[in-house]
Order: structure tokens, then sequence, then C-alpha cells
């Protein structure tokens, strides 16, 4: 959760400094395509993140349902000296 809302405010900021005519007088000197290369990066790691999270929820082994049961060891020669 903390990694998609660090994501989603970089995605932010980013778009941010592409459409805020203010910002652009401090991003002057960056050339618009690594701005663009950026925020396409960061959509990119938000899309495999939530798709990692989903796989990790999938792959989960809930063992809750699984009931021990011990079992008395029967030897034959138990309780006989």
């Amino acid at each position: 959760m903390k990694t998609s809302i660090v994501l989603l405010a970089l995605i932010f900021l980013n778009t941010f400094a592409l459409l805020s005519e203010p910002i652009a007088g401090l991003v002057n000197g960056i050339n618009p395509w690594f701005l663009v290369g950026v925020e396409i990066f960061l959509l990119l790691v938000l899309y495999l993140n939530y798709q990692l999270k989903e796989l990790s929820q999938i792959a989960k082994i809930d063992f809750s349902g699984i009931e021990y049961m011990p079992t008395e060891r029967k030897d034959k020669t138990q309780g006989k000296p």
C-alpha cells in the first residue's frame, strides 16, 4: 500500500511538472521527452506493483482449516515389561 501511494504521488508530480505553466520555469532546462519517459516508467512500475500484489495474494497458502489430530503409537510391546 505504501509503495502504491508513493508511486501515485510521483506520477501526479511528474504530470504536474509536464502540464503546469508555473513549474515550466523550474524544469526549463529539462527535455520534455525525458519527463514523458519518466512518466511512462512510473506507470509501468505502478502496474507491476499491483500485479505482484495480486500474485502474492493468489499464492498465499492458508493452513487455518487444517486440523491436527495426533494419534497414539500402538506398539505391541507397550505395557509389557
